[in-house]
């Protein structure tokens, strides 16, 4: 099974996370992270590393970013590099996209290069991949 990470500025991860559940059900291999007004970019890095840990048991990690190249999606990258092939990045993400890739990696026990290039497919030109 594939990790995720829902990551984004003010409450756009945990409200991502929210519709999918409302949709389907509460998924243990999915972490969302929210980016508030009040949190440095230390403490982000700090919510990334906790999100990580929790998700060491998993073979392949997708983190679905909202923004390409804003400070989520830096630390995202950076955290990213010292384990480089169990990563791959999504930028530019909406509910759409986030909800057909936790549930193709749930149901469809695929990894996530047959993950992404699915999404690539059914929405094509809709974000940013990076990594892997």
């Amino acid at each position: 099974m594939i990790g995720f990470i829902i990551i984004g500025h003010g409450e756009f991860a945990t409200g991502i996370y929210s519709a999918c559940k409302l949709v389907d059900k509460t998924y243990s291999n999915v972490k969302a992270i929210d980016f508030l007004d009040k949190d440095s970019n230390y403490e982000l890095e700090n919510k990334i590393k906790l999100a990580l840990s929790e998700l060491t048991c998993y073979k392949d990690i997708i983190v679905f970013c909202d923004i390409f190249l804003e400070s989520n999606f830096r630390l995202s990258l950076i955290n990213s590099i010292y384990d480089y092939d169990r990563f791959t990045i999504l930028s530019g993400v909406n509910l759409p996209i986030v909800l057909e890739g936790i549930m193709i990696g749930q149901y469809n026990k695929c990894n996530a290069v047959k993950l992404v290039e699915t999404l690539k497919n059914e929405f094509p030109n809709t974000f940013v991949h990076m990594l892997n």
